[in-house]
């Protein structure tokens, strides 16, 4: 009679992949394209923290494993939302469709500007009337959220941008400006003090009400002549 042969040892339990340290969990995480986050945040909580944290937007960039997406969206009738859609990079490029915008009334022609990995929806129509509200996505995990209204609403054709961590909003109501402080969260008025009228050299333009930003500048355009449009920097 043969004894069976029992095995050696105790079972080899396999290592989960939430005990690593959380120094090499977001090392791993980093190298994964961001259109696949939002279903790794499904996970768990700490899956979830890691890839909306500040820590691995800094390990991906030490890592040149950064991405650039092209976020659009698109309204294919009159009285429906719009839709929001991400491009896929890599050779297989592909709309992907986000999450629906969760607040009542999208806004229509919105102004929008992005700084790092969030998008912000500034101002645009709701029933044809100048809105207050300022919407945000977060690229990381495709949530919106709210920031307080603005002092005055804005119509379609307010210019936006980030000028030193702040947002400044110009515009979109005769030449008035606001700027937000996320630091405070507040709103607080910006006047442009705007002249008429220039002199550049030996000729005199006039100024428009028209403005932009970019640069982390503020840019007003002056008079169009003969097909070339003059601007001047305005000092913030």
């Amino acid at each position: 009679m043969t004894e069976e042969m029992k095995p050696s040892g105790s079972p080899r339990t396999l290592s989960s992949f939430w005990s690593l340290p959380n120094d090499v969990a977001l090392n791993i995480l980093a190298r994964i394209s961001r259109i696949h986050h939002p279903s790794l945040s499904l996970v768990s909580k700490r899956c979830k923290s890691i890839l909306s944290s500040r820590e691995l937007d800094v390990t991906r960039t030490l890592m040149d494993k950064t991405e650039k997406h092209i976020y659009l969206y698109l309204k294919f009738r009159r009285h429906t939302k719009p839709c929001w859609f991400a491009l896929t990079p890599g050779p297989d490029q592909k709309l992907k469709q986000l999450p629906s915008f969760p607040y009542e009334h999208h806004p229509d022609s919105p102004t929008v500007v992005s700084s790092g990995s969030e998008i912000y929806l500034i101002g645009g129509l709701v029933n044809h009337r100048r809105s207050r509200r300022v919407f945000v996505l977060d690229c990381r995990c495709q949530k919106w959220r709210k920031l307080p209204e603005m002092r005055v609403p804005r119509g379609s054709y307010a210019s936006a941008g980030f000028i030193d961590g702040k947002l400044y909003v110009l515009g979109g109501r005769e030449s008035s400006g606001e700027v937000y402080d996320p630091k405070s969260g507040t709103w607080e008025p910006y006047m442009m003090n705007i002249q008429k009228d220039v002199m550049l050299g030996n000729f005199g333009y006039f100024v428009t009400n028209t403005c932009f930003i970019a640069e982390e500048k503020i840019f007003i355009c002056l008079t169009l002549y003969i097909n070339k449009l003059y601007i001047q920097e305005h000092k913030v």
